[in-house]
């Protein structure tokens, strides 16, 4: 006999129209750190905000790191173009870092240095100089795009079932009903495992830095989604004492 299914969650409308309204790129608020001189600032930011990215600027390894600690990020450039030969040890430096050790890289190199640059850097992508604007945009989510689909996608614990890409989530035979905030803030959380946030940097990367709410919003979310999910003692959702949460890898 074939095995049942649950039926998908259906969410409330408010939460349909939010999702249809929104299409992947728009979705895909990416937090970018470029390690750049700041000279080429003014290019970079006419890039970036029309397309609702976030970023910060670094010139060097120990700036970049800073940066990350406080609020993880999606995508390093390092601007080698703009850096030479300083900006060699930004990539490696920071895949040294604990929980770093995948962090996606592209590299703005010229062809003259390319190969010295793209050897020492290991870029997970790289864009020529003279940097085409569309080119750079392209690359970027070209690279989040497959780093989306790398295996979060869809994942199961215990009786739930969560389907990012369809909005559907499960447990056992009942429908879950989660309202849009609470799908990011799981879909955050779970693309990042094992790494605790901030309440303050939960509430920036799900709500956005110009929410007028406080950080206790993130906690009455975290409740809301524990007890969707089942996880009345926090074994999924973890609280990290005097940090936030975070999600725990290692679910059964």
């Amino acid at each position: 006999m074939l095995e049942q299914r649950a039926p998908p969650v259906i969410f409330s409308q408010d939460s349909q129209n939010a999702c249809r309204a929104i299409t992947e790129a728009v979705l895909a608020v990416y937090r970018i750190v470029i390690a750049t001189e700041p000279a080429r600032h003014e290019l970079y930011v006419e890039v970036f905000a029309p397309r609702g990215y976030r970023w910060d600027f670094a010139t060097d390894e120990v700036a970049a790191a800073d940066i990350i600690l406080a609020s993880p990020a999606d995508l390093v450039i390092v601007d080698l173009y703009a850096l030479g030969r300083g900006g060699l040890p930004i990539a490696p430096a920071l895949r040294r870092m604990n929980g770093f050790e995948s962090l996606a890289v592209l590299a703005v190199v010229s062809a003259a240095d390319a190969a010295e640059g793209l050897s020492a850097v290991r870029p997970d992508e790289f864009v020529l100089e003279p940097l085409r604007r569309e080119e750079l945009v392209l690359r970027i989510e070209a690279l989040m795009a497959e780093r989306r689909g790398s295996g979060w996608n869809r994942l199961d614990f215990g009786e739930v079932v969560i389907d990012f890409d369809r909005y559907e989530v499960t447990r056992g035979a009942q429908r879950v009903n989660l309202t849009y905030k609470e799908h990011e803030l799981l879909r955050f959380l779970v693309s990042n495992p094992d790494k605790p946030f901030t309440r303050d940097v939960l509430l920036d990367r799900v709500w956005g830095s110009d929410y007028i709410g406080g950080v206790r919003t993130v906690d009455v979310h975290v409740r809301r989604l524990r007890a969707k999910l089942g996880d009345l003692r926090g074994h999924v959702i973890e609280t990290v004492r005097g940090v936030g949460y975070r999600f725990h890898r290692h679910v059964t």
